[in-house]
């Protein structure tokens, strides 16, 4: 069973560098939640936030790259940065949200993962997750009431290669 708040990622190269999530963001709110890669805040397995309470621990492999802007990239065995095992007493927005972020994409896949709290059992789904799929970002967000992952695509298309 899934049950907690990560960076989800792909087993391929992308470049992050840097996530936020608000609550409220239309009402002027602060973050609640903010992480920026580089030396200061990854150390070895540990990613420390720079706005809220979620030290993350890195699962797999990544690394800072060398070129400016400093960033995350993610190798073939990172399978993303665990913010709490358990998504319940995470303390998460638990009605508005934004989640900013700002991301390269290397290597594309149908359904690469930025930022969630979800848990996908098959029939059983719950949460959110900002991800991307071959050509464009999509929102995945299930309701209370729906109770399953309902994705919002954009009719954008992003530029592998570029931020």
């Amino acid at each position: 069973m899934f049950n907690t708040l990560s960076f989800l990622a792909p087993k391929l190269p992308i470049l992050v560098i840097g996530l936020a999530f608000f609550h409220n963001f239309l009402l002027g709110s602060e973050p609640v939640g903010q992480w920026r890669f580089d030396s200061t805040t990854l150390r070895g397995e540990s990613l420390k936030s720079t706005v809220g309470p979620w030290t993350g621990k890195v699962q797999g492999t990544a690394s800072l790259t060398k070129e400016k802007p400093t960033s995350l990239e993610a190798s073939k065995e990172f399978n993303g940065i665990t913010l709490s095992e358990d998504v319940g007493q995470a303390g998460l927005p638990a009605k508005d949200i934004t989640i900013t972020t700002w991301v390269r994409i290397d290597k594309v896949i149908e359904w690469g993962g930025l930022l969630g709290a979800i848990q996908d059992n098959g029939s059983f789904e719950r949460g959110w997750l900002l991800g991307y799929g071959k050509e464009s970002f999509y929102f995945g967000i299930a309701s209370e009431s729906k109770q399953k992952l309902t994705y919002l695509k954009t009719t954008l298309l992003y530029s592998p290669g570029y931020w």
